[in-house]
């Protein structure tokens, strides 16, 4: 049962991987925590309360974050 469920794990990251591959080859820029920091200029504590607050969608691969550029401006634009 406990493999079962790794490999439900590994197939649900490799989903949503490929999603973010997939927007990234429309031109969709995919973006690590330190480049959202970067561009942001906010803190690790800052971006964790926004992720908490959903506020900054993002797709966890086992320990990565990634996020779409998209996303974030969208909620520059709407703050």
């Amino acid at each position: 049962m406990r493999e079962f469920q790794e490999i439900r794990k590994q197939v649900k990251e490799l989903s949503e991987y490929m999603k973010l591959r997939d927007a990234n080859s429309l031109n969709e820029e995919v973006m690590n925590s330190k480049q959202v920091m970067e561009l942001l200029q906010i803190s690790e504590p800052t971006l964790i309360k926004r992720e908490t607050e959903g506020k900054f969608p993002f797709k966890r691969f086992g320990k990565e974050k990634r996020y779409l550029r998209s996303e974030i401006m969208k909620y520059l634009k709407s703050a």
